[in-house]
C-alpha cells in the first residue's frame, strides 16, 4: 500500500467507525420504543367488525378489546404474519367460551379484557 493510499484508508476506516457509532444509539433507543406495524385500515375494520360479533361482552366493551387486540398485534406482527395467525385462529376449534376468543388469540386480549 502507497503512503497516499493509506491516510485514504484511514479515514475512510474512521468514518465508517463513527457512523457505526451514530446509529448504535438510534438502533438501541428503536428498540427500547418499538414502533407498530401499519396495517390497512380496511382490513382493520373487517376483523373489527368481526370480532365484535363474536365476543360475549357487551358491545361498546367489545369494539373497545377488539381495537386493542389489533393494536396488540401491531406491535409484534407485520401485516401478513397478522392476517396468516388470525385465519388459523378462526379455523381453530378451540374457543374461550367465556368470552368467545379463540385461544391461539388470547395473548392479544389479555391487556384489553
Amino acid at each position: 500500500m502507497s503512503m497516499t493510499n493509506r491516510p485514504l484508508s484511514l479515514l475512510a476506516l474512521f468514518t465508517a467507525v463513527n457512523a457505526v457509532g451514530l446509529l448504535l444509539p438510534t438502533t438501541q433507543a428503536a428498540k427500547a420504543n418499538p414502533t407498530a406495524h401499519n396495517y390497512n385500515p380496511a382490513l382493520v375494520a373487517i376483523y373489527t367488525s368481526s370480532c365484535v360479533k363474536q365476543l360475549n361482552v357487551e358491545t361498546p366493551k367489545a369494539k373497545q378489546a377488539c381495537q386493542c387486540s389489533v393494536r396488540e398485534m401491531q406491535k409484534q406482527h407485520p401485516q401478513p404474519q397478522a392476517v396468516a395467525i388470525v385465519k388459523q385462529a378462526k379455523s381453530s376449534d378451540s374457543v374461550d367460551p367465556s368470552t368467545g376468543i379463540p385461544t391461539m388469540m388470547s395473548k392479544y386480549f389479555a391487556p384489553c379484557l
